[in-house]
């Protein structure tokens, strides 16, 4: 599956080759090879730079090229300018913990028990320097019914930024609160009572993210973070809850997937994904990380987490891999609509079932929509069911004639 080094240089040009090499977890010597060959051919480093904003991977790009085998071919100029982007990075993180540090007593206080999630989670677990993960918000879970008391305990100091909606028909549909801080630098926290709005489409029980989690330190707080297999799985849903356009995920994927200490158990990741109806967003998160970071992944675990074969013929004619790689900020919404379709089933029946009826919570993926009353809402996700299904017939029906 994984592609040659330079069938990925030459399909996508020099600049993502050379920032795939220069961010990975633990270099090898042809990895370092490369790198020189890329800097001795005179790469741009302004789109190396942009490209890295983009995915958030400055301070792995940082980390990477300020080896001392690299001093004599990268310019000074680049190296401190990475530098003071990745001191920025550090800083803000610093100020995420320190606060998070402070907001853990208040929750202790109130008896709500938080679970650490993905960036600020991972950035303890997997980075040897909290500065190498950039989190641009703290994501914490919390349990459904401690959801009244953090207004109380945000006040007076952070605002709500997406009061949950009156209608009690959408309610269902949403599992987060963010709450940012009222002074610079603008800290964001997201509390977390569910991690998707599948109304019942898979079975992953949020509460799983529990069992298994242990305390980490930061600073003089401890504070809980899910087991390397839950933030995997975490991960996964996230990643492909996202359209795989969030690429900063597949870095963490490569990190953990690659640990020498093989601290992901295969075995238990197996078991929930097929209990839980998930293989297709696992499979494809793991599909990526392996086309574009050539992570490594065992063939038996690739059999035993593949969606059906008709999910894995179809799916590459519905998502275009150039908007994947280019991380493109928006798909079209026919698109949106139709891979949140693919990723939210393992069943067929059930698909076509969902594609003729989304469901109300499928509206979630266009937030910019008003919701207005129940009927409306049902109309327009039957329409949108429609819409979806002749997008599929003229998507084969081009493929059919191209081929």
């Amino acid at each position: 599956m994984l592609q040659k080094k330079s069938a990925i240089e030459s399909r996508w040009g020099p600049h993502y080759a050379f920032l795939f090499r220069a961010t990975k977890c633990r270099p090898t010597d042809l990895d370092r090879k490369e790198i020189r060959r890329f800097c001795r051919s005179g790469i741009d480093w302004e789109i190396v730079l942009q490209l890295a904003r983009r995915y958030d991977v400055i301070s792995l790009l940082y980390y990477c090229i300020k080896e001392p085998c690299f001093k004599e071919i990268i310019p000074i100029a680049i190296l401190a300018r990475l530098k003071d982007e990745y001191a920025a990075i550090c800083g803000l993180n610093l100020a995420y913990y320190k606060e998070l540090e402070r907001l853990s007593g208040a929750l202790a206080g109130q008896r709500v028990e938080v679970l650490l999630l993905k960036g600020a989670a991972l950035a303890q677990l997997l980075y040897p320097d909290i500065g190498l993960r950039s989190f641009g918000d703290v994501d914490l879970l919390i349990r459904a019914e401690h959801l009244g008391q953090i207004d109380d305990i945000m006040q007076p100091d952070y605002r709500l930024e997406n009061p949950l909606p009156t209608a009690s028909f959408m309610k269902d549909c949403y599992f987060h609160l963010t709450y940012k801080r009222k002074i610079p630098p603008g800290l964001s926290f997201e509390f977390h009572w569910d991690i998707y709005s599948a109304e019942g489409l898979i079975n992953f029980d949020v509460n799983r993210l529990w069992q298994g989690a242990k305390h980490i330190k930061i600073s003089k707080a401890k504070v809980l973070i899910p087991s390397p297999e839950n933030l995997f799985l975490h991960l996964c849903l996230h990643f492909s809850g996202h359209w795989f356009l969030s690429l900063k995920d597949l870095w963490d994927v490569e990190w953990m997937v690659s640990s020498p200490e093989n601290i992901i158990d295969w075995e238990q990741i197996v078991e929930v994904v097929k209990a839980s109806g998930i293989s297709t967003r696992v499979y494809y998160t793991l599909y990526f990380a392996n086309r574009l970071l050539g992570t490594q992944v065992e063939p038996d675990i690739w059999r035993a987490i593949a969606p059906p074969v008709l999910t894995r013929k179809l799916f590459p004619l519905i998502l275009d891999e150039h908007k994947v790689l280019h991380g493109e900020a928006e798909l079209r919404k026919d698109t949106r609509g139709i891979v949140a379709l693919f990723l939210y089933q393992d069943k067929w029946l059930r698909f076509l079932k969902r594609l003729l009826y989304p469901g109300i919570c499928w509206l979630t993926i266009y937030p910019d929509e008003p919701y207005l009353n129940p009927l409306t809402v049902r109309l327009k996700t039957f329409l949108r069911g429609i819409r979806l299904l002749f997008y599929i017939i003229g998507r084969f029906m081009l493929t059919f004639i191209r081929s």
